[in-house]
């Protein structure tokens, strides 16, 4: 026991000198981003605990694992992190660490991810435990398993920005950390909060990959004007998306590679422009040959099978990212408002204008038809942006209960 607390105070020792302290003062007095500054002051002190015990286990030689979410929006928080850990490595001369990449396909953090990590860690001894970072996922009731089994085997830090269902396991962890509970909302997206995470450890900004955040998951505080950024959300979107990415990356999608990609500017403009174009073509598809209901308000609600828009496109548009693209489409056109509703085998996408989810309560939604039907298995998101899993034999009956509930009444045009 006293070997173990001589250990201890020397590492918090080491760690109070990574400088958490100074770089939360900098933080306060920043001009970047005005309209999030009163969120990430409320987050500081706890981002800046979460950091200490990130810290310490990086320095400890801990393995860690991070996972993060497959869009842009994951994989910017990764960067954040994984240049934040660089500039810690080359700043206090640690050597190597074990810290492992993972991009996570899916919002739950399940049995098979903690088994997953626990082989990992399998072959560690030391003072701290091994730590998981999660980076963008969802805050489903499916990950409430993994985590009370996680609690003697690894320690967790969360950083999410999505809605928090009652009774989410997630909320016990001493390093769970979501805007939403610090008067702020889903539009401070994860990797915006990973990277903040990231500056708070080490210093260092990154302003332009924040923003990618920002542009990647449609956020309201978005700059569409930086172009720098939406090279970046266009891009980290389309690979992670890709079913077959190895003719884009020399290795894995891990923050080492895509920073390399990143990098490298004609590479970059070449996938910008391509991905660019598939997304055009893809939403002028998806305009052309959708469903659109005009509700008596005037709100129009478009449904779109995304079979057709898949099969030419194998390989890249995920159906939720489409939504949320062919959504902000539908919105520039104006009008009193819009809903978009993606059906792709057995997944119903859901994306609503910005004053729309002020009126429909979308999670509520979901789980009435949970009640009313036998064919949904789940569902969940954010208020704009939410998802139904359903079974696929009842996809018809779930539609017209979903677009009975959005009022989509008459005939479509």
């Amino acid at each position: 026991m006293k070997a173990k607390k001589e250990f201890d105070d020397a590492l918090k020792g080491i760690v109070d000198t990574i400088g958490i302290g100074k770089n939360i003062e900098r933080i306060k007095h920043s001009r970047s981003k005005p309209e999030l500054n009163t969120i990430t002051h409320n987050m500081l002190e706890k981002l800046g605990s979460a950091g200490r015990d990130f810290v310490a286990a990086y320095l400890s030689g801990a393995p860690i694992t991070v996972r993060f979410h497959n869009d842009g929006d994951g994989s910017t928080g990764a960067i954040g992190v994984y240049n934040a850990l660089q500039k810690l490595g080359e700043r206090h001369t640690v050597g190597d660490r074990s810290v492992r990449w993972v991009m996570h396909k899916g919002v739950t953090y399940d049995m098979d991810a903690l088994y997953s990590d626990s082989i990992y860690f399998s072959n560690y001894t030391g003072a701290l435990k091994p730590l998981v970072c999660i980076i963008d996922f969802g805050t489903t009731l499916d990950s409430n398993p993994a985590i009370k089994a996680s609690v003697e085997k690894c320690d967790i830090v969360w950083l999410d920005h999505h809605p928090i269902p009652e009774g989410f396991a997630g909320l016990g962890l001493q390093d769970y950390i979501n805007p939403i509970n610090y008067s702020g909302s889903a539009d401070y997206t994860g990797g915006y909060l990973a990277c903040t995470f990231a500056e708070v450890i080490s210093g260092m900004e990154s302003e332009d990959i924040k923003e990618a955040s920002l542009i990647s998951d449609v956020s309201r505080y978005a700059d569409q004007s930086n172009m720098e950024a939406m090279e970046y959300a266009t891009v980290l979107d389309f690979l992670t998306g890709l079913k077959d990415y190895t003719k884009y990356l020399d290795g894995p999608i891990t923050p080492k590679y895509l920073i390399k990609l990143l990098s490298d500017k004609e590479k970059l403009d070449s996938i910008y422009r391509y991905a660019k174009e598939i997304l055009s073509d893809s939403i002028e598809m998806g305009l052309k040959y959708g469903k659109k209901y005009i509700r008596e308000d005037g709100v129009s609600v478009n449904v779109v099978d995304f079979g057709k828009i898949a099969d030419k496109y194998s390989g890249y548009l995920l159906p939720g990212r489409y939504s949320s693209r062919l959504q902000s489409s539908i919105e520039k056109d104006g009008g009193n408002g819009s809903i978009t509703v993606v059906t792709f085998n057995n997944y119903i996408s859901i994306r609503l204008s910005k004053h729309m989810a002020e009126s429909i309560d979308m999670l509520g939604i979901i789980e009435r038809l949970k009640e009313e039907s036998e064919f949904v298995e789940s569902g969940g998101g954010h208020r704009e942006a939410c998802s139904i899993k359903i079974y696929s034999e009842g996809k018809r009956e779930v539609l017209e209960l979903l677009l009975r509930e959005l009022h989509a009444k008459g005939s479509s045009r």
